[in-house]
């Protein structure tokens, strides 16, 4: 073994951290092994050198064992030498003056020896440990797959790490004493006088996103770390710098940004297709709507054609009701839905609803029960939303429910809840698939010719438009066959009086109205002409916008009803110079579109119109429409308050 190798262990040997039991029992066994050495020496050398060989002891005692151990041999060794070395022995008492001073010298002389050997190992303790955290800090430098870089002040790079040299190329011989500047793109230099100067200033920079260049010219993206590096006095002398490479994670940001793009454009163009195959879906919903009315009105009473008319009317009543629903879930999931809240009746609404699904109830011929609470029940709600949902729960009920089935709606007031239920004895839920009713586009049981229809989105707007409410529904149902039962619950408010409403006026005379019908679609135009007129209306038709305005030089129209998706002059167009025209200020404009969300009837509005008719438009809307003009001019009317 070298001198350089027993010096390293005797080093780590005293460095080494020991339980107390081992730091004292080795003293007390230096101690026995002083005691047995003097006692060997004691027929030769007498009382002559009672204290030699315990300097050496307590000295190693202390040296290896901390400062406490040594002071126990100091005071242990005192005690055996004065008892069985000093004369008279096996006596604590001196009476030599002489052998006092020696004791005394001894004490005074192996306390200092045994301080100094402590402090030595304290020492050493310390340099040991510096070392190895010096030597494991040189592991992670070294492995660190970051560049780990040293420079002064003057931007003059001194310590380079195996990251470093993978990351920019350079190895730490062709690198080292040159200015961190090579590493700087052209138009980037001043950046480096910048940072130095913030950190001579002691300030620390994190994640400092830059660019840096490679030995072979490649310019990647790094994330920079600087902190100022300090000397013993707290002076700052240069600059530690931590480099990540963050190329690939740029590359990640730029491929998501571009996948999140487009998913919006993706989600947008849906959107614009799901509206524009709504607005190609009205557009000949309405000539076939009106055609039935027109039907209703004029056609011979005979059982078979009135039965074939109401099919007509059922049929386009249910394709718009899904195209509907279609466009609701996609407003409603982007969050654009604002519900026009008011104070309703609950027992209104499920009337109203009712009333919606009832033609599907008798064709089925199937029973329904409605059960309502004993007091009136009111809620702080959107009364159109709530009729949506109530008739989409008793049309759901209605068509998974066999002919001659039994359906129940009953109301309740329950903790200050509003509840709904609506049941059924239909085929029932599997209890699979009730965990998951409520979700986009499932179904329950169907058959392969699905003749129960639908596209699955019934509950899930109904799920949503409650929730929007601040409610929440429920489904349950004790398997096939067993039928189902929905249950709604919405906060209800304190009941108040409504406002009263004022008998409405009966047997009123019908007034002749001039109106003017914009419409480029040919059977739209004819068969809402012809509803019109059956209804007592004198009509002007055109088909363009440029007609439109030719016909009001030689009329006044009090009503118009005009399509927004003109050829050439658009309808905003059209009622923009309606407004204007002098014979046309106080006509009612009356948009009629394929379009229906809040945007597009924000829209109408700003250019003039007074109401937004959604195509395939429901003749009752113009009816109503229309007595609303009609009312201003007969006082008795006057007073009418519609809701």
């Amino acid at each position: 073994m070298t001198i350089q190798a027993l010096k390293t262990r005797l080093t780590a040997t005293i460095a080494a951290e020991r339980p107390a039991v081992q730091r004292f029992g080795f003293a007390l066994l230096l101690l026995a092994v002083a005691v047995v050495i003097r006692l060997a020496l004691d027929p030769l050398t007498g009382s002559r050198a009672n204290w030699t060989t315990f300097y050496l002891v307590a000295t190693l005692a202390a040296l290896f064992g901390g400062l406490m151990p040594g002071l126990l041999v100091v005071v242990a060794a005192f005690c055996i030498i004065d008892y069985g070395f000093i004369a008279p022995r096996d006596s604590f008492a001196i009476d030599a003056l002489a052998d006092r001073v020696v004791a005394v010298g001894f004490l005074v002389v192996s306390t200092f020896l045994a301080a100094i050997a402590a402090l030595a190992r304290s020492t050493i303790r310390q340099v040991s440990v510096a070392r190895v955290e010096q030597a494991h800090l040189a592991a992670i430098v070294a492995s660190s797959d970051d560049a780990i870089v040293g420079k002064d002040l003057h931007g003059v790079i001194r310590s380079w790490n195996a990251g470093a040299e993978r990351i920019f190329g350079y190895t730490a011989a062709e690198i080292v004493g040159r200015h961190i500047s090579m590493l700087v793109p052209q138009g980037r230099r001043d950046d480096v006088n910048a940072i130095l100067e913030r950190v001579a200033s002691g300030e620390r920079i994190e994640h400092y996103e830059t660019e840096r260049l490679c030995k072979n010219g490649d310019q990647i993206a790094v994330s920079l770390t600087v902190s100022p590096i300090r000397d013993a006095t707290g002076a700052v002398v240069g600059a530690s710098k931590i480099a990540r490479d963050i190329t690939d994670r740029r590359a990640a940001e730029a491929e998501q940004h571009r996948l999140m793009s487009a998913l919006r454009d993706a989600d947008r163009r849906k959107d614009e297709f799901l509206a524009m195959l709504a607005h190609e879906l009205r557009n000949p919903l309405g000539p076939i709507r009106n055609a039935v009315e027109v039907l209703q009105l004029v056609g011979p009473p005979e059982p078979r054609l009135l039965r074939a008319v109401g099919m007509i009317q059922r049929q386009v009543t249910h394709l718009t009701r899904l195209v509907d629903d279609l466009l609701d879930v996609s407003r409603i999931t982007r969050g654009t839905v604002r519900l026009r809240r008011q104070i309703v009746d609950l027992a209104e609404i499920v009337d109203h609803a009712v009333d919606q699904v009832r033609p599907a109830i008798e064709t089925k011929s199937q029973s329904l029960a409605i059960t309502n609470a004993r007091s009136p029940i009111t809620l702080d709600a959107d009364p159109a939303r709530l009729i949506q949902v109530v008739a989409n729960l008793i049309g759901n009920a209605s068509k998974f429910t066999p002919s001659g089935g039994a359906l129940r709606i009953a109301t309740e007031l329950a903790d200050g809840q509003a509840v709904i239920r609506v049941s059924d004895n239909g085929i029932g839920i599997p209890a699979d698939l009730l965990p998951r009713v409520f979700d986009l586009f499932v179904q329950g049981l169907t058959s392969a010719d699905r003749t129960q229809g639908g596209l699955g989105i019934g509950l899930t707007l109904a799920r949503q438009l409650v929730d929007l409410h601040g409610g929440r529904i429920e489904a349950r149902s004790a398997g096939p066959g067993h039928g189902s039962e929905f249950t709604v619950t919405l906060p209800a408010v304190a009941h108040s009086a409504r406002e009263t409403e004022r008998p409405a006026v009966t047997a009123e005379p019908k007034t002749r109205l001039a109106i003017l019908l914009v419409e480029d679609n040919l059977d739209t135009a004819d068969s809402f002409k012809m509803l019109l007129e059956l209804n007592g209306h004198t009509v002007h038709a055109a088909a363009s916008g440029t007609a439109a305005l030719a016909l009001v030089e030689d009329f006044s129209p009090a009503v118009a009803f005009i399509d927004i998706g003109l050829p050439g002059m658009d309808g905003f167009e059209v009622a923009r110079c309606l407004r204007a025209h002098p014979s046309c200020r106080s006509t009612l404009l009356v948009a009629l579109s394929g379009y229906g969300t809040e945007a597009d009837q924000r829209r109408s509005a700003d250019a003039g119109f007074d109401h937004h008719l959604i195509k395939p438009v429901d003749f009752t809307d113009v009816t109503r429409l229309l007595d609303e003009r009609v009312a201003p001019a007969q006082p008795a009317a006057a007073a009418r308050v519609l809701h």
